[in-house]
């Protein structure tokens, strides 16, 4: 009774269902998540006269470097052709701990983390508390930069304002010669 009634309808529902699974299927796997199909870097395009070694980079590739730095959270960017990069094939670069991507305009990006300061942070640095006393610490307030030495001044007997901010961690300098000149005028509270 109840096919002969809507025997139609669920013929109409299963195939309409199976034809919008189908052309959702094919949308998807051809245009939202297609692959890249890459060419070998040995059939790159050369150079006029210009041979390669098998595996190594052609000398003008353009190289997109990046390096994330963990404990100051930055990225650094810069472009060089591979004929900087003497005689390096992918390999090597993996070896080294890169992570090599081939981009859509022949380009490479490679990228690593580095568990440190960038360098423009691993030069400044910012005092802090060791054990009541005060402690110069490696890259700018609030990053997790290395102790690198502690002074023998009690933060105790530092005035007021200065045990603040020394205890906050708020005194920042730009450069070493800049924590220097602030050391001195801080070395009579030894």
């Amino acid at each position: 009774m109840f096919l002969r009634k809507y025997g139609w309808a669920v013929i109409i529902f299963f195939a309409t269902w199976m034809i919008s699974f189908g052309l959702s299927f094919w949308l998807v796997k051809s245009v939202f998540w297609q692959d890249a199909v890459q060419k070998p870097l040995d059939q790159q395009n050369l150079e006029a006269g210009q041979t390669q070694v098998v595996g190594l980079i052609p000398q003008n590739t353009r190289v997109i470097e990046e390096i994330y730095y963990l404990k100051c959270q930055h990225l650094k960017k810069r472009e060089i052709l591979a004929a900087e990069l003497p005689e390096l094939s992918e390999q090597a670069l993996k070896g080294q701990g890169w992570a090599v991507y081939h981009n859509n305009d022949h380009s490479i990006t490679i990228f690593k983390n580095v568990d440190g300061l960038c360098p423009e942070d691993a030069n400044k640095r910012h005092l802090g508390v060791s054990n009541g006393f005060v402690a110069i610490f490696e890259g700018p307030v609030g990053t997790p930069g290395k102790m690198l030495e502690v002074l023998d001044i009690k933060v105790e007997r530092l005035p007021k304002e200065w045990q603040e901010k020394v205890k906050k961690g708020e005194l920042n300098f730009s450069s070493e010669q800049e924590l220097l000149e602030a050391l001195d005028s801080i070395d009579e509270y030894e």
